[in-house]
């Protein structure tokens, strides 16, 4: 069971990481041709886009002992469902959070999309150079990407969130670029 959740977990989080940044991209051209411009930009445009837009939207956990959160307590058992994308717009955390920017500063306190503690993502490193190296190459060879057609995405509630069909047009870049 582990080794089967870590080659889904290593692949299909990846995948949909990426589905879901091309998306938020198409909506952002500026940001996608500042990208194809500037590649150095990659490792921040890929933290922001899963600040912005990630794959992973929630988790669940139980809570081992009793926990007081805010005057709340939440008994042992608890079942307890905290929303990364809820936490990657803390306006307490993020300048501006509703702007989608590659070249924001990092703030004290990483995206969570990937977790927290001992809980965080084993493949996150991985996870990190693929996309760090698939975008430059895609925003410099599709440099008009953009959704043709109806996107549909996966139901918000699924355990990995992203494009189940994403059709996009592009001009593709000369060979000489």
């Amino acid at each position: 069971m582990m080794v089967d959740a870590v080659i889904i977990g290593g692949t299909d989080t990846t995948r949909n990481q990426l589905g879901c940044t091309i998306g938020l991209f198409t909506e952002h051209p500026d940001q996608w041709k500042l990208l194809a411009a500037q590649p150095d930009l990659a490792p921040q445009a890929v933290e922001e886009s899963m600040r912005y837009f990630g794959a992973i939207r929630a988790t669940i956990r139980f809570a081992t002992e009793d926990i007081v959160y805010r005057d709340t307590l939440f008994p042992a058992g608890t079942m307890i469902m905290p929303s990364t994308a809820t936490a990657n717009r803390d306006t307490d955390v993020f300048d501006d959070p509703a702007t989608f920017d590659i070249t924001r500063d990092p703030p004290g306190q990483p995206q969570l999309t990937f977790g927290s503690g001992i809980h965080y993502c084993l493949g996150a490193a991985l996870a990190r150079a693929e996309l760090q190296e698939a975008l430059p190459i895609i925003a410099q060879r599709m440099p008009d990407i953009a959704v043709d057609g109806v996107a549909e995405w996966k139901p918000s509630t699924a355990a990995i969130f992203g494009p189940s069909h994403l059709p996009v047009t592009f001009t593709p870049a000369s060979s000489n670029d």
